[in-house]
């Protein structure tokens, strides 16, 4: 396909722009195209564009989002959400999600620097209730929390602080 039309070329070279600020899925470069002022036509061409010259690639968009909630102690629920809410592929986020883990240290660094040192029931409760809303289901919540004590437990035994 050549990129003859002014039309074509300016969509193209917003597309660059926009991309070359942060990473973007398909849908989300197309409508951001659409608010720019770019046509229909134009932006669909343009974003077909950056996927042939792979600059454009929703596979590797969503793992990036993934990784990078899963690392700051995100829980799946969060995680689904937000691939969601990028108007991913439901077939992309559902494989991407069969295989989600959370970064159990990444939780108890979490839980860690919301319960400090000597926290009360009401402090643990509170540190919970931020799990679940950050995507962790009732289960892992729990998890993160018994993984917590005992990282409590060994720091009390050694003598020493949790790396």
């Amino acid at each position: 396909m050549t990129d003859k039309s002014p039309e074509e070329r300016q969509a193209l070279k917003r597309a660059v722009r926009i991309l070359s600020r942060r990473g973007l899925g398909k849908e989300e470069l197309y409508a951001r195209l659409l608010e720019k002022g770019e046509g229909e036509e134009a932006s669909r061409h343009a974003v077909e564009r950056m996927e042939e010259l792979q600059l454009l690639n929703d596979g590797d968009y969503a793992a990036g989002i993934l990784n990078s909630l899963r690392n700051k102690g995100y829980g799946a629920r969060r995680v689904r959400a937000e691939l969601e809410k990028r108007k991913l592929n439901p077939q992309l986020t559902g494989e991407l999600m069969s295989s989600f883990e959370p970064d159990w240290d990444a939780a108890v660094r979490y839980l860690s620097g919301k319960l400090g040192e000597a926290p009360e029931k009401g402090q643990i409760k509170k540190a919970y209730d931020c799990l679940i809303r950050r995507g962790f289901s009732w289960e892992e919540a729990t998890q993160a929390l018994r993984l917590w004590q005992e990282m409590r437990e060994t720091e009390n035994e050694e003598g020493r602080p949790w790396a």
